[in-house]
Formats: C-alpha cells, sequence, structure tokens
C-alpha cells in the first residue's frame, strides 16, 4: 500500500516547484509514486470557465466538487502500491474561500468521504519571498494579498492542517532542492 502526501500552502510558496522536484528524485530512487496537481489538467477547460464566473459560491462548490475525482485517483494509485504527491486538495478551497462564501465547506468536506493524506507539508514563505516569485514569473501583484490571504486563509489553513500530520515548512531559506530532498526523507525514499 502506497502513502499520499500533500503539499499545502499559499499562492509562491513552492509546491508546483517542489513537486516537480520530488518527481525527479523518484525517477532517480526508483520510487513507484504518481504525481499530480488539483485540479487535475483534464479539468482545465471548466476551470477556466469557472474562474471567469462572478459567483464565489458556484467557485468554491466547484473546487470543492473537484477534489472527488482526485480522491478517487489518489485512492486507486495507493491501492496499486504507488506513493502519491499532489499538489493542493480540498484545504486549499475551504481555506481560499472560507470567509468569502455562506457554505459550510468542511461540513460538505466531511460528508463527501474524500481519502485524506498520510501526511501534509505545508508550505509557507514570507510576503516578500512570494512577491520575489511573483515577480520573477513576470507577475508584479500578489493576487493573494488582494483578496485577503493573509488575513483569513492562513487562518483558515492553521485550523485545516490541524486535522492532518503536518509538518510545516518555511521555503524562504531553502532551494527547491533542499525541501525537496528533506520530504523525501521523511518519506523514507532514502536508503
Amino acid at each position: 500500500m502506497g502513502e499520499f502526501y500533500l503539499l499545502e500552502g499559499g499562492m509562491a510558496t513552492g509546491k508546483t516547484s517542489v513537486l516537480n522536484e520530488l518527481s525527479k528524485i523518484a525517477i532517480e530512487e526508483d520510487i513507484d509514486a504518481s504525481f499530480n496537481k488539483s485540479p487535475m489538467e483534464k479539468y482545465s477547460g471548466p476551470r477556466s470557465h469557472i474562474d471567469s464566473q462572478e459567483s464565489t459560491d458556484s467557485k468554491a462548490l466547484w473546487y470543492l466538487w473537484h477534489s472527488h475525482p482526485i480522491s478517487e485517483w489518489v485512492e486507486e494509485e495507493v491501492g496499486q502500491g504507488k506513493d502519491v504527491v499532489l499538489d493542493r486538495y480540498w484545504p486549499t478551497t475551504v481555506a481560499y474561500y472560507d470567509s468569502q462564501v455562506d457554505i459550510d465547506l468542511e461540513t460538505i468536506v466531511d460528508e463527501m468521504n474524500l481519502v485524506d493524506p498520510d501526511k501534509v507539508y505545508y508550505l509557507t514563505a514570507s510576503k516578500q519571498t512570494r512577491r520575489e516569485r511573483l515577480q520573477m514569473r513576470g507577475r508584479g501583484d500578489n493576487r493573494d494579498d488582494e483578496r485577503g490571504w493573509e488575513k483569513n486563509a492562513i487562518e483558515a489553513y492553521e485550523r485545516i492542517m490541524g486535522r492532518f500530520n503536518t509538518e510545516e515548512i518555511s521555503t524562504d531559506d531553502k532551494t527547491v532542492e533542499e525541501t525537496g530532498k528533506e520530504i523525501a526523507y521523511d518519506a523514507g525514499w532514502f536508503s
């Protein structure tokens, strides 16, 4: 039976870069693992449409619904003995939309019976580091700040992360390679 590892955190904390690094490590160490981002690529068309809508409720519910096919995929992969590493899952949706909708998203999650991660790596970075990373991507803005990420989502993340075996990792002073190796060691991928 494989393990389910989840990378969570705010924008520009290094989730996708670390996911890619862990994929390289898995190949080098001959680890049978699967990697994915949420929402999954096959839903990118509907995602564009949903993101363009005015209704925050619709967006929150669509992203939450998307956790169901991800959960099924994770269960299948783990059942085949593969480790799974996922870049974001339902905690992102709940944290992001928690203060924006009048819907009890956590109760919906509980009723969906989604697979829980075996371990969550909650990546953090200072506001300055995130801004620098966004500028390197050609995005001078920080949409998280504009949408109240600092004030609301981090508080919700901390509440949600208490549900899981979570390790917080600051990516401020670490390279992607160092962060990837730290997680791979913790996952037992190195002999």
